[in-house]
Order: C-alpha cells, then sequence, then structure tokens
C-alpha cells in the first residue's frame, strides 16, 4: 500500500467497494492510516503478503493487485504460492513491478 495513494485512487475514481491494503513497513502503514482515515471501506494491515494474518486470508478476494512490491519477496514462487490461493473462483490477479533498466553510457 506504501502511503496509500493508490487505494485513495482505487476508492474515489474506480469506487471500488472494499480495499485491503497490506505493507510492511510500520512508517508507512501508520502514514496510509492517517492518509485514508476518510475512507471507511479501506483496511490497511500491517503485515507481510507472504505472512497475512488469518482474517485477512480467509477473506477471498475478488481483485488482488500486487502493485510495486514481488521483488521484494524471497521469490516470486513463494508470493505467488501464498497470495494466489486467496483469490475467489472467476477473480483476477494482477501484478506489476517497475524495474529500473541501467542507462546507456554514451
Amino acid at each position: 500500500v506504501g502511503y496509500g495513494d493508490q487505494a485513495t485512487l482505487w476508492c474515489e475514481r474506480f469506487g471500488v467497494n472494499r480495499v485491503i491494503a497490506v505493507e510492511v513497513n510500520p512508517v508507512a502503514v501508520a502514514e496510509a492510516r492517517q492518509r485514508l482515515g476518510p475512507h471507511k471501506n479501506v483496511e490497511v494491515v500491517h503485515a507481510s503478503a507472504t505472512a497475512l494474518p488469518e482474517p485477512v486470508r480467509s477473506t477471498g478476494f475478488d481483485v488482488l493487485l500486487s502493485l510495486d512490491c514481488a521483488y521484494h519477496f524471497d521469490s516470486r514462487e513463494a508470493f505467488l504460492e501464498r497470495t494466489l490461493p486467496l483469490v475467489k473462483s472467476g477473480g483476477r490477479f494482477a501484478a506489476i513491478d517497475l524495474l529500473p533498466t541501467p542507462v546507456p553510457r554514451a
């Protein structure tokens, strides 16, 4: 979730009914909770995506979005093994990682 900017966008622009935002960094969790306070349909969870607490694991998701974070995990395979089962049948999973490429030197 970082600092909550994306969750705000999903709620305000796309009218998402419920967002469970997961963040491992406690500083980012505090900031996201402050920023997202007005959005009662957003829950910010302090956890790793590969070690989610039980209430989150048993929720089941229509959409699971991994935005710029999968490269933080020990392996993408382990990340996918733990997260894909959380997507409901017929649901969607998307992963977006921004990876820098070396700039050629002139």
